[in-house]
Order: structure tokens, then sequence, then C-alpha cells
């Protein structure tokens, strides 16, 4: 990132993976190298097994994508701005509005879409149009709003000391 940043004055994205045990800290540190903002997340390795428990993939794993990443990359959003306070473009697994809608309560200023395009090229079209209903739905009037929503006192789960 520092090499990237000596070289241009254009805006500069890190893409993290949430394989690192702290994200967090992998944020900080290309932030203090020069990023102006962060993607979150990338695949995570996987293996997959045939009904004769062979590798399904060519390779023997592979990454996973999709539905199954949301959580991860919601908490890597959310930490990752808390740490640096940088723009975040969220991805992983989002299929719809409320999808998009949870990555700003998590303070991702933007989302990209992925595995969902493979089926659903015309995802970008119906998420937006989704993510005007989401906003309403919880009485946001834009989804840079969510953000407070989910760190207001009321919605905070109490955790036992």
């Amino acid at each position: 990132m520092a090499a990237c940043r000596r070289a241009t004055e254009l805006p500069l994205y890190a893409k993290l993976s949430a394989a690192h045990p702290d994200v967090a800290e992998v944020a900080r540190a290309v932030a203090a190298a020069g990023a102006d903002g962060l993607s979150l997340i990338n695949t995570l390795r996987a293996v997959a097994l045939d009904r004769q428990l062979r590798p399904a993939l060519a390779r023997g794993s592979g990454g996973i994508s999709g539905p199954s990443l949301k959580p991860i990359a919601l908490h890597a959003v959310s930490v990752c701005h808390e740490a640096t306070g940088l723009p975040i473009v969220g991805m992983g697994g989002i299929q719809s509005g409320r999808d998009a809608l949870e990555f700003a309560a998590c303070d991702a200023r933007d989302v990209a879409l992925g595995t969902v395009l493979f089926a659903d090229p015309g995802a970008p079209a119906r998420v937006r149009s989704e993510l005007a209903v989401a906003c309403v739905e919880v009485g946001v009037a834009n989804p840079e709003d969510a953000g407070s929503l989910s760190k207001s006192p009321e919605t905070e789960e109490k955790v036992p000391a």
C-alpha cells in the first residue's frame, strides 16, 4: 500500500480478507500506509465434498462466497470501520435490499454484488429498489442513516459481565 501511495494520488482502496484473525489490525496497517478506503471481504478458503466424499473441486479446495459469508462480512465491515473510520465497500452475501441496508448499518458506505449476479444479472436494479423499501420499513430516509439504528442503546444487546 505504501508503494502504491507513493506512485499515485488517485484514491486507493485495499481489499481485505476476513481470513486474518484480526482483520481490524490489517485495516489499521493499510490505513497507516495510505489507503483511502477498504473493500471487505473476499472469499474464504473452503472444501466441498461430493457424494463419495471426494473433493468436489478439481484443486481440492477453493473460495466460498455468497450468503454464507454475510455474517462474517458484516462483522469485518463493522470492526474495520471502527478501527479506521475509512470509507468501506461492503460485500459478501448481498442478495437483497435488506442485505445492503444491513451493510450500511454496519458502516459500509457502498456495497458490491458478486455471487448473486451469476443467477440474477438484473440484481443491481432489483437490490437498489428493494433498498428503498427496506429503508422505509425500518424508518430511515436513506441507507446512511441506518448506522445510527445499529448503535442505538435500545438495540444494543446486553451481555452479562
